[in-house]
């Protein structure tokens, strides 16, 4: 419990229709978990279906995430320009979402995403044996810099509109735009599942990002 920076799963194999257990839709054994829910409705679109759902044909794109209190992603942009929406099944989860393209002023946290001081899976430990690019790391150290106190001593409050900040509860839906810098810390041990899509807004720049990226699999796309 004290761990500062503790295990978070993403596990995209338990939501695997085909899986690779014992029969036909499950996963070492377990049945697949992807028939207990379904995409909300304001979602319908997923133009990378027309990939298939084949593992050679298409990116990882769906998973089921625990993670423990302090548990989470440092800033980050989703790959390929994709949108994301994730429904938290239990627990509590803090996010902090930046509005595209802030000024200057507001990238004074440092090195990382946009300089926002987002570390990532690739970022050393620091010298004292924490997690530097660790997604509490960053909401203790560098996002102090984007708020401002509201009255001398008080708590602070975030330079909106530039960044929205809140909690997700149980039952909600996050929606995050293509190209939103945002993090998310786990307030206690919290489930989830959440999705990356393309829908007819970010079709084109989902392509072009995956051309530079991978070209073989924008062809086949």
């Amino acid at each position: 419990d004290g761990d500062d920076c503790p295990l978070y799963a993403f596990d995209e194999w338990i939501l695997d229709d085909e899986g690779e257990g014992e029969g036909e839709g499950s996963v070492g054994g377990l049945p697949s978990l992807s028939a207990a829910y379904t995409a909300p409705r304001c979602f319908p679109h997923d133009f990378m279906s027309l990939m298939g759902d084949e593992d050679d044909d298409r990116p990882p794109y769906r998973w089921l995430l625990i993670g423990a209190e302090r548990s989470g992603t440092a800033p980050h942009v989703d790959p390929a320009a994709t949108a994301a929406w994730n429904t938290l099944v239990s627990g509590r989860k803090r996010w902090i979402a930046f509005l595209p393209s802030p000024p200057p002023s507001m990238e004074e946290g440092g090195s990382g995403v946009g300089g926002y001081g987002g570390g990532g899976d690739d970022d050393d430990d620091d010298a004292d044996g924490g997690c530097e690019g660790s997604a509490v790391h960053w909401l203790r150290n560098v996002y102090p810099s984007f708020v401002v106190p509201s009255v001398p001593g008080g708590e602070g409050t975030a330079r909106a509109p530039l960044l929205l900040d809140f909690v997700q509860l149980p039952g909600e839906t996050v929606y995050v735009p293509p190209g939103w810098v945002h993090a998310a810390v786990n307030l206690e041990l919290s489930v989830a599942v959440t999705h990356n899509f393309v829908g007819p807004r970010n079709v084109r720049d989902s392509l072009e990002a995956m051309r530079g990226h991978d070209p073989g699999m924008a062809k086949l796309w």
